[in-house]
Protein backbone atom coordinates (compact mmCIF):
# COMPACT_ATOMS: atom_id res chain seq x y z
CA UNK A 1 0.00 0.00 0.00
CA UNK A 2 1.36 3.66 -0.80
CA UNK A 3 1.79 5.77 2.02
CA UNK A 4 0.04 9.07 1.05
CA UNK A 5 1.64 12.24 0.54
CA UNK A 6 1.99 14.32 3.47
CA UNK A 7 -0.28 17.99 2.49
CA UNK A 8 1.01 21.02 3.29
CA UNK A 9 -0.50 24.36 2.89
CA UNK A 10 1.80 27.65 2.88
CA UNK A 11 1.08 31.13 3.99
CA UNK A 12 2.59 34.17 3.13
CA UNK A 13 0.92 37.56 1.64
CA UNK A 14 4.85 37.95 0.21
CA UNK A 15 5.12 35.94 -3.04
CA UNK A 16 6.06 38.90 -5.67
CA UNK A 17 9.83 39.10 -4.89
CA UNK A 18 11.76 39.76 -2.27
CA UNK A 19 13.66 37.77 0.16
CA UNK A 20 10.50 35.66 2.22
CA UNK A 21 9.13 35.00 -1.27
CA UNK A 22 12.48 33.41 -2.40
CA UNK A 23 12.38 31.21 0.98
CA UNK A 24 8.91 30.22 0.07
CA UNK A 25 9.30 29.49 -3.31
CA UNK A 26 12.97 27.35 -2.38
CA UNK A 27 10.79 25.54 0.44
CA UNK A 28 7.80 24.52 -2.10
CA UNK A 29 10.24 23.78 -4.49
CA UNK A 30 12.23 20.91 -2.75
CA UNK A 31 9.05 19.76 -1.03
CA UNK A 32 7.67 18.85 -4.27
CA UNK A 33 10.53 17.62 -5.85
CA UNK A 34 10.33 15.05 -2.27
CA UNK A 35 6.43 13.94 -3.25
CA UNK A 36 4.65 16.46 -0.95
CA UNK A 37 1.41 18.14 -1.70
CA UNK A 38 1.97 21.63 -1.59
CA UNK A 39 -0.36 24.74 -1.79
CA UNK A 40 -0.44 28.14 -1.17
CA UNK A 41 -2.37 30.75 0.51
CA UNK A 42 -1.75 34.43 -0.89
CA UNK A 43 -2.66 37.37 -1.68
CA UNK A 44 -1.78 37.00 -5.11
CA UNK A 45 -4.13 34.55 -7.20
CA UNK A 46 -1.48 34.11 -9.40
CA UNK A 47 0.73 32.61 -6.56
CA UNK A 48 3.86 35.34 -7.19
CA UNK A 49 6.89 33.59 -7.39
CA UNK A 50 5.19 30.31 -7.23
CA UNK A 51 2.99 30.40 -10.73
CA UNK A 52 4.12 27.62 -12.50
CA UNK A 53 5.55 25.45 -9.84
CA UNK A 54 2.02 24.74 -7.60
CA UNK A 55 -0.81 24.05 -9.43
CA UNK A 56 -2.89 26.25 -10.13
CA UNK A 57 -6.18 24.59 -8.67
CA UNK A 58 -3.75 24.52 -5.14
CA UNK A 59 -3.24 28.33 -5.58
CA UNK A 60 -6.29 30.26 -3.20
CA UNK A 61 -6.64 33.72 -2.38
CA UNK A 62 -7.17 35.86 0.59
CA UNK A 63 -6.84 39.84 1.06
CA UNK A 64 -4.21 39.70 4.33
CA UNK A 65 -3.59 43.14 5.41
CA UNK A 66 -0.23 43.15 5.91
CA UNK A 67 0.91 45.37 9.60
CA UNK A 68 -2.77 45.34 9.93
CA UNK A 69 -3.57 42.20 12.05
CA UNK A 70 -7.70 43.67 13.10
CA UNK A 71 -7.71 43.91 9.09
CA UNK A 72 -6.22 40.52 8.61
CA UNK A 73 -8.95 39.09 11.35
CA UNK A 74 -11.55 39.99 8.97
CA UNK A 75 -10.56 37.40 6.07
CA UNK A 76 -11.10 34.51 8.44
CA UNK A 77 -14.58 33.08 6.54
CA UNK A 78 -12.45 33.28 3.64
CA UNK A 79 -9.16 31.54 5.22
CA UNK A 80 -12.01 29.20 6.97
CA UNK A 81 -13.79 27.71 3.74
CA UNK A 82 -10.02 26.89 2.34
CA UNK A 83 -9.24 25.10 5.38
CA UNK A 84 -12.51 23.07 5.64
CA UNK A 85 -12.78 22.43 2.23
CA UNK A 86 -9.14 20.87 2.03
CA UNK A 87 -7.61 18.04 4.10
CA UNK A 88 -4.47 19.76 4.88
CA UNK A 89 -2.01 17.90 7.99
CA UNK A 90 -0.02 20.96 8.37
CA UNK A 91 -0.27 24.95 7.66
CA UNK A 92 2.81 26.75 7.75
CA UNK A 93 2.43 30.40 8.20
CA UNK A 94 4.90 33.08 7.01
CA UNK A 95 5.01 36.03 8.99
CA UNK A 96 3.20 37.24 12.22
CA UNK A 97 -0.11 38.39 10.29
CA UNK A 98 -0.84 35.63 8.44
CA UNK A 99 -0.39 33.32 11.48
CA UNK A 100 -2.69 35.51 13.66
CA UNK A 101 -5.58 35.30 10.99
CA UNK A 102 -5.05 31.34 10.36
CA UNK A 103 -5.51 31.34 14.55
CA UNK A 104 -8.35 33.42 13.94
CA UNK A 105 -9.87 31.10 11.42
CA UNK A 106 -9.81 27.81 14.21
CA UNK A 107 -8.10 25.32 12.10
CA UNK A 108 -8.11 21.80 13.66
CA UNK A 109 -5.12 21.62 11.81
CA UNK A 110 -1.96 21.86 13.33
CA UNK A 111 0.02 24.91 12.44
CA UNK A 112 3.61 26.19 12.37
CA UNK A 113 4.82 30.05 11.99
CA UNK A 114 7.92 30.77 10.87
CA UNK A 115 9.68 34.84 11.86
CA UNK A 116 11.36 36.57 8.56
CA UNK A 117 11.67 39.96 10.17
CA UNK A 118 12.74 41.60 13.14
CA UNK A 119 11.06 45.00 11.39
CA UNK A 120 8.01 44.42 13.77
CA UNK A 121 6.50 46.24 16.25
CA UNK A 122 7.06 45.07 19.93
CA UNK A 123 4.71 46.65 21.97
CA UNK A 124 2.04 44.96 24.05
CA UNK A 125 -0.54 45.25 22.20
CA UNK A 126 1.16 43.68 19.30
CA UNK A 127 2.81 40.87 21.25
CA UNK A 128 -1.28 40.09 21.88
CA UNK A 129 -1.43 39.51 18.72
CA UNK A 130 1.52 36.78 18.52
CA UNK A 131 0.14 33.60 17.47
CA UNK A 132 3.19 30.30 17.23
CA UNK A 133 1.12 27.68 16.82
CA UNK A 134 2.58 24.56 17.60
CA UNK A 135 5.90 25.78 16.54
CA UNK A 136 7.96 28.35 15.70
CA UNK A 137 10.94 28.99 13.53
CA UNK A 138 13.77 30.96 13.32
CA UNK A 139 15.41 31.86 9.96
CA UNK A 140 18.89 33.23 11.90
CA UNK A 141 19.92 33.05 16.04
CA UNK A 142 19.74 36.95 16.27
CA UNK A 143 15.97 36.32 14.87
CA UNK A 144 15.90 33.62 17.84
CA UNK A 145 17.02 35.88 20.29
CA UNK A 146 14.87 39.13 19.20
CA UNK A 147 11.61 36.32 19.23
CA UNK A 148 12.11 35.56 22.82
CA UNK A 149 13.06 39.10 23.84
CA UNK A 150 10.61 41.43 22.22
CA UNK A 151 8.03 38.97 21.45
CA UNK A 152 8.09 36.95 24.48
CA UNK A 153 8.06 33.41 22.59
CA UNK A 154 9.30 30.71 24.68
CA UNK A 155 12.25 28.98 23.82
CA UNK A 156 11.60 25.66 23.41
CA UNK A 157 9.13 26.38 21.00
CA UNK A 158 11.54 27.79 18.50
CA UNK A 159 13.59 25.86 16.51
CA UNK A 160 16.64 27.87 13.90
CA UNK A 161 16.71 26.75 10.78
CA UNK A 162 19.00 29.17 8.34
CA UNK A 163 17.69 30.12 5.08
CA UNK A 164 19.33 28.15 1.89
CA UNK A 165 19.20 28.79 -1.61
CA UNK A 166 19.22 26.42 -4.82
CA UNK A 167 22.90 26.23 -6.24
CA UNK A 168 21.79 25.23 -9.24
CA UNK A 169 20.00 27.98 -10.22
CA UNK A 170 23.27 30.26 -9.37
CA UNK A 171 25.61 28.82 -11.99
CA UNK A 172 28.34 31.00 -13.40
CA UNK A 173 27.73 33.16 -16.40
CA UNK A 174 28.61 31.91 -19.93
CA UNK A 175 31.20 35.07 -21.40
CA UNK A 176 28.49 35.20 -24.02
CA UNK A 177 25.55 36.27 -21.13
CA UNK A 178 27.99 38.03 -19.43
CA UNK A 179 29.08 40.67 -22.42
CA UNK A 180 25.41 41.15 -22.80
CA UNK A 181 24.45 42.38 -19.01
CA UNK A 182 27.60 44.31 -19.31
CA UNK A 183 26.20 46.00 -22.57
CA UNK A 184 22.09 46.27 -21.10
CA UNK A 185 23.64 47.59 -17.80
CA UNK A 186 26.09 49.94 -19.21
CA UNK A 187 29.18 48.43 -17.67
CA UNK A 188 32.38 49.49 -19.26
CA UNK A 189 35.40 47.47 -19.40
CA UNK A 190 37.56 47.55 -16.74
CA UNK A 191 35.27 48.74 -14.04
CA UNK A 192 35.07 47.28 -10.65
CA UNK A 193 31.79 46.27 -10.57
CA UNK A 194 29.89 45.54 -6.61
CA UNK A 195 26.16 44.69 -6.38
CA UNK A 196 23.76 45.94 -3.94
CA UNK A 197 21.13 43.16 -4.33
CA UNK A 198 17.61 43.48 -2.83
CA UNK A 199 14.89 46.08 -2.61
CA UNK A 200 15.42 49.76 -2.56
CA UNK A 201 14.24 51.00 0.95
CA UNK A 202 16.13 53.37 3.23
CA UNK A 203 16.91 50.29 5.42
CA UNK A 204 18.48 48.78 2.71
CA UNK A 205 21.52 51.40 3.25
CA UNK A 206 22.24 52.06 -0.24
CA UNK A 207 23.11 55.28 0.89
CA UNK A 208 26.04 54.20 2.72
CA UNK A 209 27.40 53.29 0.14
CA UNK A 210 27.12 56.52 -1.99
CA UNK A 211 28.59 58.03 0.81
CA UNK A 212 31.62 55.68 1.11
CA UNK A 213 32.44 56.40 -2.68
CA UNK A 214 32.07 59.96 -1.78
CA UNK A 215 34.93 59.90 0.44
CA UNK A 216 37.32 58.37 -2.03
CA UNK A 217 39.48 60.40 -4.16
CA UNK A 218 38.74 60.27 -7.58
CA UNK A 219 40.94 57.80 -9.53
CA UNK A 220 39.52 55.29 -7.15
CA UNK A 221 36.10 56.31 -7.44
CA UNK A 222 36.06 56.13 -10.98
CA UNK A 223 37.25 52.62 -10.52
CA UNK A 224 33.51 51.27 -9.55
CA UNK A 225 30.01 50.51 -11.06
CA UNK A 226 27.06 49.78 -8.40
CA UNK A 227 24.87 47.45 -9.70
CA UNK A 228 21.61 47.80 -7.47
CA UNK A 229 18.43 45.30 -7.95
CA UNK A 230 15.08 46.20 -6.85
CA UNK A 231 12.48 47.45 -8.61
CA UNK A 232 12.12 51.40 -9.12
CA UNK A 233 8.99 51.87 -8.20
CA UNK A 234 8.79 52.55 -4.70
CA UNK A 235 8.74 56.03 -2.45
CA UNK A 236 12.64 55.00 -1.40
CA UNK A 237 13.58 55.89 -5.05
CA UNK A 238 13.46 59.02 -5.67
CA UNK A 239 15.07 60.17 -2.74
CA UNK A 240 17.60 57.83 -3.16
CA UNK A 241 18.82 59.17 -6.34
CA UNK A 242 18.50 62.58 -4.92
CA UNK A 243 20.78 61.95 -2.26
CA UNK A 244 23.37 60.00 -4.52
CA UNK A 245 23.35 63.48 -7.02
CA UNK A 246 24.07 65.58 -4.26
CA UNK A 247 27.33 63.45 -3.13
CA UNK A 248 28.40 63.24 -6.70
CA UNK A 249 28.40 59.50 -7.07
CA UNK A 250 24.95 58.72 -9.07
CA UNK A 251 27.41 58.27 -12.35
CA UNK A 252 28.42 55.09 -10.36
CA UNK A 253 25.17 53.76 -10.03
CA UNK A 254 23.01 51.50 -12.49
CA UNK A 255 19.50 50.55 -11.36
CA UNK A 256 18.60 47.48 -12.94
CA UNK A 257 15.17 46.90 -11.89
CA UNK A 258 14.44 43.49 -10.36
CA UNK A 259 16.62 40.85 -11.41
CA UNK A 260 17.63 37.21 -10.86
CA UNK A 261 20.40 36.43 -8.68
CA UNK A 262 22.30 34.96 -10.91
CA UNK A 263 22.60 38.16 -13.72
CA UNK A 264 23.42 40.93 -11.25
CA UNK A 265 26.14 38.73 -9.42
CA UNK A 266 27.31 36.60 -12.55
CA UNK A 267 28.51 40.52 -13.48
CA UNK A 268 29.80 41.64 -9.87
CA UNK A 269 33.41 41.33 -8.86
CA UNK A 270 32.16 41.49 -4.94
CA UNK A 271 28.69 41.76 -3.42
CA UNK A 272 27.88 44.84 -0.80
CA UNK A 273 25.14 44.54 1.68
CA UNK A 274 25.10 47.54 3.86
CA UNK A 275 21.54 47.01 5.45
CA UNK A 276 20.29 48.43 8.58
CA UNK A 277 18.09 45.61 9.37
CA UNK A 278 18.07 41.90 8.35
CA UNK A 279 16.74 39.05 9.62
CA UNK A 280 19.07 36.84 7.59
CA UNK A 281 20.59 38.25 4.18
CA UNK A 282 19.54 35.96 1.31
CA UNK A 283 21.76 37.72 -0.89
CA UNK A 284 25.32 36.64 1.16
CA UNK A 285 24.03 33.21 0.15
CA UNK A 286 23.73 33.97 -3.22
CA UNK A 287 27.36 35.59 -3.18
CA UNK A 288 29.18 32.89 -1.83
CA UNK A 289 27.47 29.86 -4.52
CA UNK A 290 28.20 32.69 -7.07
CA UNK A 291 31.93 32.74 -5.57
CA UNK A 292 32.47 36.54 -5.21
CA UNK A 293 33.53 37.81 -2.00
CA UNK A 294 30.41 39.45 0.68
CA UNK A 295 31.11 42.36 2.69
CA UNK A 296 27.80 42.73 4.09
CA UNK A 297 26.57 44.37 7.52
CA UNK A 298 27.09 42.61 10.98
CA UNK A 299 22.96 42.28 11.50
CA UNK A 300 20.96 39.67 11.39
CA UNK A 301 22.28 36.19 10.25
CA UNK A 302 26.01 37.59 10.32
CA UNK A 303 26.90 35.20 13.41
CA UNK A 304 25.97 32.18 10.92
CA UNK A 305 28.14 33.25 8.42
CA UNK A 306 30.89 35.50 9.88
CA UNK A 307 33.99 33.37 8.94
CA UNK A 308 32.70 33.56 5.09
CA UNK A 309 32.86 37.49 4.45
CA UNK A 310 33.70 40.36 5.84
CA UNK A 311 31.48 41.90 8.62
CA UNK A 312 31.04 45.93 9.09
CA UNK A 313 28.94 47.57 11.09
CA UNK A 314 25.87 49.13 8.97
CA UNK A 315 26.48 52.83 10.05
CA UNK A 316 30.47 52.88 10.00
CA UNK A 317 31.26 54.76 7.13
CA UNK A 318 34.96 54.47 8.10
CA UNK A 319 34.87 50.91 7.38
CA UNK A 320 33.32 51.38 4.56
CA UNK A 321 35.14 53.43 2.84
CA UNK A 322 38.65 51.50 3.73
CA UNK A 323 37.18 48.60 1.96
CA UNK A 324 36.44 50.27 -1.37
CA UNK A 325 39.71 51.85 -0.70
CA UNK A 326 41.19 48.40 -0.37
CA UNK A 327 39.14 46.64 -3.59
CA UNK A 328 40.30 50.07 -5.47
CA UNK A 329 43.91 49.59 -4.62
CA UNK A 330 44.31 45.60 -4.46
CA UNK A 331 40.80 44.46 -6.32
CA UNK A 332 39.98 40.72 -4.60
CA UNK A 333 42.17 38.74 -5.60
CA UNK A 334 43.02 38.19 -1.75
CA UNK A 335 39.90 37.42 -0.79
CA UNK A 336 39.57 34.30 -3.04
CA UNK A 337 40.61 31.86 0.08
CA UNK A 338 37.20 32.88 1.96
CA UNK A 339 35.52 33.13 -1.16
CA UNK A 340 36.76 29.29 -1.37
CA UNK A 341 35.85 28.45 1.84
CA UNK A 342 32.26 30.21 1.74
CA UNK A 343 31.14 28.55 -1.60
CA UNK A 344 32.12 24.81 0.30
CA UNK A 345 30.44 25.62 3.15
CA UNK A 346 27.62 27.15 1.59
CA UNK A 347 27.18 23.56 0.36
CA UNK A 348 27.32 22.02 3.34
CA UNK A 349 24.88 24.13 5.17
CA UNK A 350 22.99 26.65 3.08
CA UNK A 351 20.79 24.93 0.17
CA UNK A 352 17.77 25.18 -0.04
CA UNK A 353 17.54 20.72 -0.01
CA UNK A 354 18.99 21.34 3.78
CA UNK A 355 16.81 24.20 4.91
CA UNK A 356 13.81 21.75 3.84
CA UNK A 357 14.73 18.75 5.16
CA UNK A 358 14.71 20.41 8.61
CA UNK A 359 11.87 22.21 7.77
CA UNK A 360 10.28 18.97 7.25
CA UNK A 361 11.40 17.66 10.74
CA UNK A 362 9.88 20.40 12.52
CA UNK A 363 6.65 19.35 10.67
CA UNK A 364 6.83 15.34 11.66
CA UNK A 365 7.60 16.48 15.12
CA UNK A 366 4.37 18.88 15.55
CA UNK A 367 2.35 16.26 13.83
CA UNK A 368 3.86 12.99 15.97
CA UNK A 369 3.05 15.70 19.23
CA UNK A 370 -1.04 16.18 17.55
CA UNK A 371 -0.46 12.28 17.46
CA UNK A 372 -1.08 12.17 13.90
Amino acid sequence: MNKRKMRVLLVSAKVRAGGEAAHVTALAKEFIKKGIDVSLLSTDPTGGMMAGIIPEDKLFFTEFRNHNPLQTAMNTAAIRKVLSEHAFDIIHCHGRDNAFAVRMAGPKQPYVYTCHSMSVQTDFMHRMLNSTGDAAIAVSGDTKEFMIRELKIPEEKITVIENGVDPTQLRKLTEGEKRWLYTNYLIPEGKIVAAIHGRIDPRKNHIMIGKALANLPEDERSKFVILCSGIREVPGYDPLVSQLRELGVLQQFRFTGWTEPRNILGCADLLLGPSQTESFMMSALEGFFMDIPVIRSKTGGYSEMKDLCIGIDADDLKGWTEILHRVAVRGTDDMKPMVDTAHSEALRRFTSEAMAAKVYRVYREVLRGRGR
